[in-house]
């Protein structure tokens, strides 16, 4: 089976087998302007063709997941707090029984 060398981030890497190339750029191990080249060759090519010409497949740029939004907790005071349908129904007739009064 064939082997590769990745140049990415000013480093070398490698030799490695052809699945573990295939293994490395499918979860994302290699940046998108990463180069390869196969043992005992002269030229450098983009990690892209290259991974084109094992898969078949074109390489899909990798997501940078986002940050989750987290919402910051609601501070309620004890006068904002729902009250009870009974209470409200209560507190509606007091009113109203005053405002006949």
């Amino acid at each position: 089976m064939a082997q590769y060398y990745i140049y990415q981030n000013g480093e070398n890497l490698g030799p490695i087998e052809e699945a573990d190339f295939v293994t490395m750029v499918d979860k994302g191990d290699t940046s998108d302007d990463a180069l390869s080249c196969l043992v005992g060759a002269s030229s450098w090519d983009p990690i892209a063709s290259t991974y084109k010409s094992i898969t078949g497949n074109d390489l899909v740029a990798q997501a940078v997941p986002a940050e989750p939004v987290v919402e910051a907790p609601v501070e309620t005071k004890a006068e904002d707090t729902a009250q009870p349908v009974e209470q409200v129904e209560q507190v509606e007739q007091v009113e109203q029984v005053e405002q006949v009064e």
